[in-house]
């Protein structure tokens, strides 16, 4: 953090043009040189300049979630949380054969093969519908970036142009997103925590490729590595919101279960009640959705800002 030097948030902050350091201080490496404060307009909707913090950090996402939610809701409802129906209702009843209990109390080798049988094709089902459903949730991310960077700048965007241009950058965004995955699944593979590193190393590859189209991942891990405790803090704090929210959801949906006479230990049954409460429970996963499309985009916006002065008019320029 910067020395004693530093203006205080109470003392007139942000810097008035002509504010210079005491003597002795030097920013850190990969802090703009002198004179940075001129270059930056601490009223920009989205980019959060060196030094506001993480309250200007949350400022602007939360006005940018109150400036764009109704355009994003159509789009996060079709492409986030429809896929994400479709693909726990198909599941179910490969689930059921999964979990199906042997007929007798000693296995044989027959049933064994029965068994690993109808788990190979349940996770391939699951493993299936979510590679075919993250081409829709591409669609997704790139119309969600390009009505909240477009909005932010001061343009008209239509739910329909944001889902045209999500349609034009979906094919190498759900590339880059498959990319990820399997990167991140190989690091839990490995005793858990380098997934959690990677996933937080690579969680700026999709805005990276969305508003540069050029080596996101190499990008990713270079932007969160130069402001670390920084990307860190932000993305703690996006992953807590939406984890919160998360749960919350979980709890409703087994008691919707449990009240219309499902199983919470068994296998699912697709009965009636149990559509109904899979329906309901994931349309109440937008606020997450929300939250993570948002939050990375001002984090994104935040860490350009760090490597050297950008607008959100820039940025919305650069989705083309």
């Amino acid at each position: 953090m910067p020395g004693a030097a530093w203006p205080s948030p109470q003392q007139g902050w942000p810097p008035q043009q002509g504010w210079q350091p005491q003597p002795g201080w030097s920013p850190q490496p990969g802090w703009p040189g002198p004179g940075w404060q001129s270059a930056y307009d601490w009223n920009d909707p989205l980019v959060n300049p060196p030094g506001a913090g993480v309250g200007g950090w949350f400022a602007r996402s939360w006005a940018a979630a109150r400036r764009s939610w109704r355009p994003l809701l159509p789009i996060l409802l079709l492409t986030q949380i429809a896929p994400a129906i479709a693909v726990s209702l198909v599941a179910v009843p490969f689930e059921a054969e999964a979990l199906a209990e042997p007929a007798t109390a000693e296995v044989t080798t027959g049933d064994l093969r029965l068994m690993l049988g109808n788990l190979f094709v349940y996770y391939g089902v699951l493993l299936g519908g979510a590679v075919l459903a993250a081409v829709v949730q591409a669609i997704g991310w790139a119309a969600g970036f390009r009505v909240l960077a477009g909005q932010a700048a001061g343009q008209p965007v239509s739910v329909g142009d944001a889902f045209r241009y999500g349609v034009r950058r979906a094919p190498g965004l759900w590339a880059w997103s498959l990319l990820v995955g399997l990167i991140i699944a190989v690091g839990l593979c490995a005793c858990v925590l380098p997934g959690f590193y990677l996933a937080f190393a690579l969680s700026m590859t999709l805005p990276v490729y969305v508003f540069e189209r050029r080596n996101p991942i190499g990008r990713s891990f270079g932007m969160v590595h130069t402001q670390f405790g920084m990307a860190l803090g932000r993305i703690a704090i996006i992953v807590g919101l939406a984890v919160g929210c998360s749960l919350g959801v979980v709890v409703l949906q087994a008691l919707g279960i449990a009240a219309t006479g499902g199983s919470l230990t068994g296998p699912s049954t697709l009965t009636p009640g149990y559509v109904v409460v899979t329906v309901v429970a994931t349309v109440f996963f937008l606020p997450a959705y929300l939250l993570v499309q948002v939050g990375l985009l001002t984090t994104y916006a935040e860490l350009r800002g760090s490597e050297a002065p950008v607008t959100t008019t820039r940025l919305a320029g650069e989705l083309g």
